[in-house]
């Protein structure tokens, strides 16, 4: 176990045999990979778990496989940071480190610190969730569907009001508009005839009784007079006035009577029709507002269901702050214990720095020195491996070369032996032609002498030929040009002479 826990810690077993002090420095630093693996688990299984509603039992599987990545990734981390002492360089290698093992120490923590303050997050779910719901319905009722449903709904209930018999729409004609507006303008008129009837009366009583200005005006003197029958006169022509008006009334109300009457008929004909084409549309209208009613019905069940489980990692995280923002001591509770887990992640990045950042320990200096003599011993053996190839190439230089010089001796001699066996073919050749023009001239000069002989005896007085030759080109030949009309033999010569480059002639 302390082996393989050195090994997972980032120690060689061969150095650690010559180095074993240096063992518990790996073992503890596998237990600080270990714990942040096993933090991962815990986080990975109640992110499954709390924010996916997976099983418990899948949940700690995963989780497992989570931490097996985070413990992988952790010691890759450290591994590659080696030994190095170089301050400039070794920040230049640990930021990029330490970035990423941020990434992964917020990944981690952020379920851990969820599952903390679980109870509070769930209350603010609720509470968010109830008012998304008063939001929804809100907006369902300023929606175009609702719209389109309140039309319906209302269009219905005209439809029945009118089968019940009630006509939303009112009837009328320009007869009885004409015959009403008779009747209001001879109402008014009624009523200030009436009152200038009433006025005439009370004036003309004060006369008759005296009561001074005091009672319309009247004089100091009581009794029948000028001045009351004057006032009788008028009052009585107010009376005579009123009557008249009332007779119009009378006819004009019955005039607008009977034009109600035949507006009351249209309005009976009408209500049957519109009674007519309610019957007609109304189940249409019924089934049309039952699907809509349906539909949105369905539509806020939709909406609930999804409200209800919108209670994942991301509400709970939108929970956790709203809530923080609510209460600075939840907050500052909350930041505490999202650093607690974000530090314990960043252990294996940070120690291994402030390990590089102290003196080079005896197991790092064994480990470099091996590693220079295994460099070493590579550049030798390059070194060797360069030289024996550049001996195999001065040796193939030197086989292409002492071949290359044996190949010009050889086809030297060959042409020196062709030259020579040349001018042999040329002196046998020139031996033979000499041999072979010599019997063709004997011959030829005894068959002159013989033609000579015979002419001289004859007698016939022609000169002797020239004895001259006549040479002629040819291929490789010669012509004796005829004597007494002997001609000569003709020699042609088919030998080949050879040059010294060994083509034939």
């Amino acid at each position: 176990m302390s082996e393989f826990l050195a090994w997972l810690g980032g120690g060689e077993k061969e150095a650690l045999r010559h180095v074993p002090t240096e063992r518990s420095r790996f073992t503890q630093m596998a237990l600080v990979l270990l714990t942040t693996a096993g933090l991962a688990v815990v986080s990975m299984a109640f992110a499954l778990h709390d924010g996916l509603k997976v099983d418990w039992l899948w949940a700690v599987v995963f989780g497992l496989l989570w931490g097996f990545v985070i413990l992988n990734l952790d010691r890759l981390l450290v591994l590659s940071m080696g030994s190095i002492r170089d301050r400039k360089r070794m920040l230049l290698m640990a930021l990029p480190r330490l970035g990423m093992a941020m990434v992964l120490a917020v990944v981690i923590s952020t379920p851990l610190v969820l599952r903390v303050f679980a109870s509070d997050i769930n209350v603010q779910i609720y509470t968010t969730q109830q008012e998304t719901s008063a939001r929804m319905k809100l907006l369902q009722a300023d929606s175009a569907e609702q719209d389109r449903a309140n039309k319906l709904r209302q269009k219905i209930q005209e439809d029945q009001e009118i089968l019940a018999g009630k006509l939303s729409r009112r009837f009328t004609s320009p007869q009885l508009q004409t015959a009403q507006a008779k009747v209001s303008e001879l109402q008014r008129r009624l009523e200030t005839g009436e009152e200038k009837a009433n006025v005439a009366l009370e004036a003309w009583k004060c006369e008759l009784y005296g009561a001074g200005e005091k009672c319309r005006k009247a004089s100091d003197k009581a009794g029948p007079g000028p001045l009351a029958a004057t006032k009788e006169r008028e009052y009585r022509q107010a009376v005579s006035a009123v009557r008249s008006i009332r007779t119009e009334l009378k006819a004009a109300r019955a005039a607008a009577s009977t034009a109600e009457k035949g507006v009351a008929d249209q309005q009976a004909e009408a209500l049957r029709k519109a009674q007519d084409d309610a019957r007609a549309e109304l189940p249409g209208l019924q089934a049309q507002y039952r699907e809509m009613e349906a539909s949105l019905q369905a539509s806020a069940a939709r909406g609930t269901t999804l409200n209800g489980n919108d209670d994942g990692l991301p509400a709970q995280v939108r929970a956790l702050f709203e809530l923080g923002e609510r209460d600075l001591s939840l907050s500052l509770a909350h930041l505490a214990v999202f650093f607690l887990f974000f530090m314990i992640e960043l252990l294996p990045v940070t120690v291994k720095i402030l390990i590089n950042m102290g003196p080079m320990s005896p197991y790092e200096a064994f480990v470099k020195f091996r590693g220079d003599a295994q460099i070493d011993e590579a550049k030798t053996r390059r070194v060797e491996a360069r030289r024996i190839e550049e001996g195999r190439s001065r040796v193939r230089v030197e086989v292409a070369e002492g071949k290359e010089r044996v190949r010009g001796e050889i086809e030297a001699d060959m042409r020196r032996r062709e030259a020579d066996l040349g001018k042999r073919a040329n002196a046998h050749v020139a031996a033979e032609m000499t041999k072979i023009l010599d019997i063709a001239l004997q011959e030829w000069s005894e068959q002159v002498r013989s033609r000579l002989a015979k002419t001289h005896s004859d007698g016939d007085g022609t000169p002797p030929p020239s004895h001259g030759t006549t040479p002629s080109p040819g291929d490789g030949g010669f012509t004796i040009p005829p004597v007494n009309g002997v001609r000569p033999p003709t020699v042609q010569v088919t030998s080949p002479f050879f040059l010294p480059d060994g083509d034939d002639l």
